[in-house]
């Protein structure tokens, strides 16, 4: 099982961070772990976080997940899985692709 523990600063809890926990059991060979590209929306700003990096500011959801399929493209290592994850129309957290950089 991996965890993986994304924190904003400044997210307007009342510590001042919001946590979000993604658990991954959907994978149990023995590969290298997944890198999570996770689009978020915070006080109105779009942002990709990669393994508690931000990365952003972007214009939109859209735009968001555009960027983080180009730091795959740029950054991705085609030995390590990766995944990118977005908000759907309802605000839950889903799927948006899973595969290797080429």
């Amino acid at each position: 099982m991996q965890l993986v523990r994304v924190t904003y600063p400044g997210a307007g809890c009342a510590t001042g961070y919001q946590r979000m926990n993604f658990i991954d059991t959907t994978d149990n060979r023995k590969t290298a772990t997944t890198c999570y590209y996770i689009v978020v929306q915070i006080d109105g700003v779009w942002w990709i976080d990669v393994e508690g990096k931000p990365c952003g500011p972007c214009e939109d959801k859209e735009d968001a997940i555009s960027c983080a399929f180009k730091l795959i493209e740029v950054f991705g290592n085609p030995a390590r899985p990766a995944a990118v994850y977005a908000p759907d129309g309802d605000g839950h957290t889903k799927l948006v692709w899973r595969g290797r950089p080429s």
